[in-house]
């Protein structure tokens, strides 16, 4: 599964029906789901940073001997793995939520559409009735009029 970007969220283009979906809330969830997908990938970045600040750190200090060092060097990587293991949670989390999301959305716009459906369906059989309803009405009163 392709991963989704602020960028598609933004992009997001839906079809509009006769009766559909409030495009400007569609808009305003989309828009704010994009901004939390933002939010987490900056804090990724975020994360990605320190890491990379911590390698370079432990760089440095691989230079330079002694066992204290050396101890340093092995707290240094075990905090930058434990923060890449963290980070890559957090993603994961995130877009798996995001996911979930998605999915909800879409099983939510599919049942709102069946309802639209069913209403059409309704209206266009309460119409039909009551033109028959109308019809009939007209007919006895036409053949009253007749015998009168």
């Amino acid at each position: 599964m392709e991963q989704i970007t602020p960028l598609d969220i933004h992009n997001q283009q839906f079809r509009v029906r006769f009766r559909g979906f409030d495009i400007r809330e569609v808009d305003r969830f989309l828009d704010t789901v994009a901004r939390q997908l933002e939010e987490r990938i900056a804090e990724n970045d975020r994360l990605k940073e320190t890491v990379a600040a911590l390698e370079t750190r432990i760089s440095e200090l691989e230079q330079s001997a002694g066992d204290t060092q050396r101890r340093e060097i092995e707290e240094l990587e075990a905090s930058r793995d434990a923060l890449l293991g963290e980070a890559k949670k957090a993603a994961e989390e995130i877009l798996e939520g995001s996911r979930r999301e998605v999915e909800s959305l879409r099983g939510e716009v599919e049942r709102l559409e069946q309802m639209k459906r069913s209403l059409d369906e309704y209206f266009e059989y309460f119409l039909y009735f009551n033109e028959k309803v109308l019809q009939s009405w007209q007919k006895s009163r036409k053949k009253t009029e007749e015998t009168e």
